[in-house]
């Protein structure tokens, strides 16, 4: 009887180590983890053109791989790995919500102004490039780019200069990370001018931006949008042929365009919410669709000199809406 309980209880205590080497062995895969993606996202960040693309911030990836580790070293059941858990989880915690709640005491306003004349330039090509900010985009008469950038961490870098064809180029670009701990906001109000023929391109990330090209001589405008909400507004095109190209991944995109526009969109679209109001789909091809004529046209009315906008949608889980009224 005697040597079935030790066995049992030698038994018992197998079992007690493996649970302890598996929790501990967690821990190790966690941390594991956590060097292997800092160390990806360090050399894409230094070495390539491109910094790695990630679906939620930085700033939210690194306390949940800290609170991993806290949580599965605090799952071992004896004092020096209680006290490392139980530290690493509060000080993870801790951070996360200074990070989203508190100011750091180091930041700084910084507004800029950028004013650019357009004179007899032969066309105006736009490159902006948008990380976790708020912008709103715009039209008007005066001939001129006129840019207000506010941020409460850091600059803009705004770079422009004619080629010789005589095109205006402008770029505008944003860190894409603040540099630590803290509320971190930014804004960038522009204004383009009506009569110059635009080219306009923009990559947007984790931003909610506004635009309305009503009335612009837009030649061609490029989209690549992620985890982002964006509007477009067209009441009216100078240019009779504009073209639109939309690249989303986990956004939301709503285009508002004047019915006295005739749109021609073709969708390649995975994993989408895409509705049309006024458009129909092609009796051809099913991935086109075109202004609805009986909704846009009277009785007496034909499509003639229309002004016509071309748009190429590719999302990938998002939601899109185009209305035409």
């Amino acid at each position: 009887m005697y040597g079935v309980i030790t066995e049992d209880y030698t038994e018992s205590q197998n079992d007690k180590n493996k649970t302890n080497e598996l929790k501990i062995s967690l821990a190790k895969i966690y941390l594991i983890l956590l060097l292997l993606s800092g160390g990806a996202i360090y050399f894409y960040s230094v070495y390539q053109d491109d910094y790695l693309q990630l679906l939620i911030p930085y700033t939210v990836i690194w306390p949940i791989s800290l609170i991993l580790v806290g949580i599965s070293i605090f799952r071992v059941k004896n004092t020096a790995s209680f006290s490392v858990g139980f530290f690493i989880t509060s000080l993870s915690v801790g951070l996360t919500i200074v990070s989203i709640f508190v100011y750091s005491t180091n930041v700084k306003n910084n507004l800029e102004t950028k004013v650019i004349p357009i004179q007899d330039f032969k066309q105006l090509v736009l490159d902006i490039d948008l990380v976790a900010t708020k912008a709103t985009i715009k039209s008007d008469d005066k001939n001129l780019f006129l840019g207000d950038i506010s941020s409460n961490y850091d600059k803009a870098d705004i770079k422009y200069y004619t080629n010789e064809n005589n095109i205006e180029n402008i770029q505008l670009e944003q860190n894409s990370l603040p540099p630590g701990l803290g509320s971190y906001s930014k804004s960038t109000n522009i204004i383009l001018p009506k009569a110059m023929p635009t080219n306009f391109d923009a990559k947007i990330n984790l931003s909610i931006v506004s635009i309305d090209f009503s009335e612009m001589d837009l030649s061609s405008s490029i989209f690549d949008i992620q985890n982002s909400q964006l509007e477009i507004k067209i009441d009216d095109l100078k240019n009779n042929n504009s073209k639109i190209d939309i690249k989303s991944r986990f956004s939301n995109i709503t285009l508002l365009i004047s019915k006295d526009i005739q749109v021609d969109m073709v969708d390649n679209s995975e994993f989408s919410s895409i509705e049309f109001e006024g458009m129909e789909k092609d009796n051809t091809n099913n991935s086109i669709y075109r202004t609805n004529i009986s909704y846009q046209l009277g009785a007496n009315e034909k499509l003639v000199n229309k002004k016509k906008l071309v748009i190429n949608l590719s999302s990938t889980l998002s939601k899109v809406t185009i209305i035409q009224k």
